[in-house]
């Protein structure tokens, strides 16, 4: 499995145990663990709100009442981790999401293999 560098491997493993999931059990959650798991989204999460009933990265979100969906709006989130943020939910439970804005956004060759291996867990392709 592919992951940035050992802290992002490090923060994997504890959501993972944090979580209570064993890989390819559920791997819609997975999929927004991994993603979760990525140094600079991982920095930005209160890890006394993780609940294993829910993705962690709806922390980063607030609801829009006037559209009536999730917008990630915390202050810290660059263009490309609140992509990839987006992208995980999708994969999580079908938030939709623009492959294009996500690509044209997510310019960093690490981030862009975080990409393809989210979606290989979410895919169960080895």
């Amino acid at each position: 499995m592919y992951f940035i560098d050992q802290e992002h491997k490090g923060n994997y493993e504890w959501m993972m145990e944090r979580m209570k999931l064993i890989s390819n059990q559920d791997v819609q959650f997975e999929s927004t663990v991994y993603i979760g798991a990525i140094p600079d989204i991982f920095r930005k999460l209160d890890k006394f709100k993780m609940k294993p009933s829910d993705s962690p990265l709806w922390q980063l979100t607030e609801w829009d009442e006037e559209k009536g969906e999730h917008k990630f709006t915390h202050p810290a989130l660059t263009g490309s981790t609140r992509r990839m943020c987006e992208f995980a939910v999708s994969l999580f439970n079908g938030y939709p999401v623009g492959l294009d804005e996500v690509l044209g956004s997510v310019t960093s060759e690490k981030f862009r293999k975080s990409l393809v291996q989210a979606f290989k867990i979410r895919a169960q392709i080895k």
